[in-house]
């Protein structure tokens, strides 16, 4: 068991481990070159890491040289703690004799395997009860139940079953292979093998030794978990008072359920998260400070006060500093056609704000369509910097990046695909198109013939509320009828952005200090790597496997977009079961993690205010025409709206009525040199050397 524990450490364990028993001499030693390892090999063909200097930068990140490399992968320095080995001791501890477990088996456990977590189950709970026993809250007997922490421990369990389920398919074939059932009926197989065999203190030592790695992620997810799950009671102990009065619920009310994991895990498993009160309310809670959600709305009701239309629905917000409570936003139907339209020409205005305030990640599952008015429930991506997107300053490609990344196309808005692929489009996930009824091309394991896993390609289609469009007679209706509203709300906009010019570049320095977080890479990149790809049996035998897998980020590296100091703490965190999180502040140019360590200094050309004021400032006829441009192309690509807006013409060709062989030459050349001039002038330059157009 040692010696197997020791292959489910990560990497950067495994340095640490070391570097404290670097004094000892190795319990074994196999000498071994690294270079001529299989694991050297596939680390060297990664993109990037195939290049020397780009190797020594990994190494020195790490803090190691490759001999000493070498020495923790293939002599016995590293032994794990005794907290590695007592997390096994435990499951195999409990006692299930008195536990009926076909009570807790059904459809949806067959398919989650939830009977093959019932050990860790147990475990979740009694750990949870003796964390909450030993602190002091004064609604014990609400945030204390048995009932509470049941279901908390169920929903942390339905949580991590990502992490077994696909060495747990593989090994119910093993179990059909043998002999050990064939005297079981062929239709309650799997039932006997979930509820009777894969939940033993023999199968569980088996299962751990056989996937060491997942006894790692499995202690470190319970450990996290609960750390995450105290400091959120103690919060809701600490602020019911508060709660009860600021969001108008009656204080006889009780906490009927609690529903964890409504959003991304980040900095140590938190995530929103959501009560709901016996009276039928319900209060959203942000494991984050909501100061850029509060300064906003102070800034959008002075607007008002200045005649601007009313765009957006406002919410009751509950700053608590490091974290806030909000309130929960019902979704409501339009009344008429009238209403639809106003939504949509609304959510142009918003556009023109978020455009100059550098709102972006306003995508579907962050707006609520609350009749003809919007919500924006979340603002972490407020007066955003623009990440750097090309090593070489003021080449073609850069200036084509550049202008992209500061126009309205980042805001989210607008829409756009994301998740792609060079075979696939993606998903349009933008926050004025439909979600629902889109394909998705989902990674999902399969089994073949002899029961042996492997992850497929599958055309899924989206089954998704779309909260974010207003609906109208039981129909969600998208942006693609009624794009003519949306623009003319963001001229309108924009035209009293320009006329107010003076009073948003004053208002800027209210937002100063408001940390603002920094997405460097799509979710779904770190979301395929962590939930799907790392989970396969044959990464899950040895830690080290996992690392080569993870360091394939590297392939994006840059050393001034994507330096390795990103790209190492991405790693980190995604060993920590999370999503890479980032930040820096609105008044700064460098760029923190999730733990809050300054990762890069001046890693931004401009702070996200001084981004705001140069739009602010550049505001024209000749920009609100770039931004329109974007705007329209954007909707002739993906909502196919060409048919129903006129749509001025690029050029201004005269038209010839000729037959074809009264053409003279000569008109032929003339009119592909004005083609040809136009392409010229829609270029991105490079001194003539180098040239990129987006349109």
């Amino acid at each position: 068991m040692k010696s197997l524990l020791n292959s489910s450490l990560p990497l950067m364990q495994r340095i640490k481990n070391y570097k404290e028993s670097s004094a000892r001499k190795p319990i074994t030693i196999k000498s071994k070159n690294i270079r001529e390892s299989e694991v050297y090999k596939k680390w060297r063909q990664i993109e990037n890491l195939n290049n020397e200097g780009v190797w020594k930068k990994k190494l020195s990140l790490l803090k190691i040289t490759e001999k000493e490399l070498e020495d923790i992968l293939y002599n016995s320095y590293n032994m794990p703690s005794q907290n590695d080995r007592s997390f096994i001791k435990e499951l195999l501890s409990i006692n299930l004799q008195d536990i009926k477990i076909e009570d807790f088996y059904g459809e949806e456990e067959k398919q989650n395997f939830f009977t093959a977590l019932f050990p860790f189950y147990i475990l979740s709970m009694g750990h949870l009860k003796r964390e909450i026993d030993h602190i002091n809250i004064k609604h014990k007997e609400i945030l204390g139940s048995e009932r509470l922490i049941n279901e908390l421990a169920h929903q942390f369990c339905q949580k991590v079953k990502t992490y077994l389920y696909p060495a747990l398919v593989v090994e119910y074939h093993c179990v059909l292979a043998t002999d050990l059932i064939d005297h079981i009926e062929k239709s309650k197989k799997f039932k006997h093998y979930a509820c009777n065999i894969s939940n033993t203190p023999e199968w569980i030592e088996y299962f751990f030794e056989e996937y060491p790695v997942l006894n790692y992620y499995m202690r470190n997810a319970l450990s996290n978990w609960l750390k995450a799950t105290i400091c959120f009671i103690k919060r809701i102990d600490k602020d019911l008072i508060s709660i009860y009065k600021n969001f108008n619920i009656p204080g006889n009310s009780l906490i009927t359920e609690i529903q964890i994991f409504m959003g991304d895990l980040h900095r140590g498993w938190q995530t929103t998260s959501r009560l709901k009160f016996s009276n039928g309310s319900m209060v959203f809670y942000k494991p984050r400070s909501l100061k850029a959600e509060t300064q906003f709305q102070k800034f959008y009701n002075k607007l008002l006060n200045m005649n601007f239309e009313t765009s957006l629905s406002s919410y009751m917000i509950l700053d608590k500093e490091d974290y806030g409570w909000v309130e929960n936003i019902k979704c409501i139907a339009c009344k008429d056609e009238n209403e639809v339209k106003k939504f949509f020409r609304n959510q142009g205005l918003n556009l023109s704000i978020s455009y100059v305030l550098g709102i972006n990640d306003l995508i579907y599952d962050n707006i609520i369509a609350n009749g003809e008015k919007p919500s924006f429930i979340d603002l972490e991506c407020i007066l955003s910097p623009v990440t750097i997107p090309n090593e070489k300053n003021f080449t073609s490609h850069y200036k084509a990046g550049k202008y992209l990344t500061e126009s309205v196309l980042v805001c989210g808005l607008i829409p756009r695909y994301g998740m792609g692929d060079i075979e696939y489009a993606g998903v349009n996930n933008s926050g004025l198109s439909k979600i629902n009824g889109q394909w998705i091309k989902k990674k999902s394991w399969k089994q073949d013939k002899e029961g042996k896993l492997f992850l497929r390609y599958e055309r899924s289609i989206l089954d998704l509320p779309d909260n974010h469009l207003p609906e109208l007679n039981k129909n969600k209706l998208s942006v693609q009828n009624y794009v003519s509203d949306f623009i003319s709300g963001f001229k309108r906009g924009y035209n009293f952005i320009k006329n107010n010019q003076h009073f948003f570049l004053d208002q800027l320095g209210n937002f100063e200090g408001i940390k603002t977080r920094v997405i460097l890479r799509p979710t779904h990149v770190y979301a395929r790597l962590l939930m799907t790809e790392s989970n396969h049996p044959d990464y899950q035998r040895n830690a080290i496997h996992v690392d080569v897998l993870l360091d394939n980020l590297w392939g994006y590296y840059g050393e001034k977009s994507m330096p390795g100091e990103i790209i190492q703490s991405e790693i980190n965190q995604l060993w920590n079961g999370e999503i890479p999180y980032f930040y820096t502040y609105t008044n700064s140019k460098h760029l923190w993690d999730d733990k809050d360590n300054l990762i890069i200094e001046n890693y931004f050309e401009e702070t996200g205010i001084e981004l705001s004021k140069r739009k602010l400032l550049r505001l024209s006829r000749e920009d609100i025409n770039k931004q329109l441009s974007i705007i329209q192309n954007s909707f002739v690509i993906f909502e196919k709206y060409n048919t129903k807006v006129n749509v001025t013409p690029l050029l201004p060709f005269e038209k010839k009525n000729f037959a074809l062989k009264q053409v003279e030459k000569q008109i032929l050349i003339n009119e592909a040199v004005k083609i040809g001039e136009y392409i010229y002038t829609k270029a991105f330059n490079d001194n003539d050397k180098e040239f990129s157009w987006i349109d």
